[in-house]
């Protein structure tokens, strides 16, 4: 199937999902993923009780690592209010990678915890962020900038931190981890 096809059929699978969940009283519980121009979404890093109970369904941008290590890219996601979170965004972007022919990140990263306190985030992961480094600097920065862009289009994450299995990771690659890491725009392809 050739790529323009199968963004086609993703498109009309994601409007025939939107108008099957307005016309059901029920709520999908699948996730609908579409790839964006690159627009940048605010939103909140916990989905309120409030937000879930107006609209069921919301939209969110996470940053997925190119075949090609040019950089990242803007991926749209319609998913459950409820389920916007910061992990939750973390866990997309680990599955969308997993389905490319050269995934970033090494199988079985996850996301063991998340905190966000005066703008910065701190993501826990496990091992397996820093696990099977093949590609060197190259993978050690598009692995950092897929999590950092995801997490900083959080409105009230500025920066961010990270730890491996609770301990604080202050190198990763080149990059000095011991302050927060701001957005990397220069790395988003459109």
């Amino acid at each position: 199937m050739t790529k323009h096809l199968r963004n086609f059929l993703m498109a009309a699978l994601v409007v025939i999902m939107t108008i099957a969940a307005g016309c059901s009283g029920e709520t999908a519980n699948s996730t609908a993923v579409t790839k964006d121009s690159g627009a940048k979404a605010t939103m909140s890093a916990e989905a309120t009780t409030q937000e879930a109970a107006n609209d069921p369904m919301s939209k969110m941008v996470v940053y997925v690592p190119t075949d090609d290590g040019r950089g990242v890219r803007p991926q749209s996601v319609t998913l459950d209010s409820n389920k916007k979170t910061v992990k939750y965004a973390l866990s997309v972007i680990f599955e969308e990678d997993a389905r490319q022919k050269y995934p970033v990140f090494a199988k079985g990263t996850a996301v063991k915890g998340v905190t966000v306190k005066d703008g910065i985030a701190t993501v826990d992961m496990n091992k397996a962020f820093v696990a099977n480094d093949n590609g060197g600097e190259l993978t050690a920065q598009l692995r950092l900038a897929a999590v950092v862009n995801t997490v900083t289009e959080f409105k009230d994450v500025k920066g961010v931190l990270f730890r491996i299995d609770g301990k604080p990771l202050t190198s990763f690659g080149a990059y000095d981890l011991s302050d927060p890491l701001s957005r990397m725009d220069n790395l988003i392809v459109k």
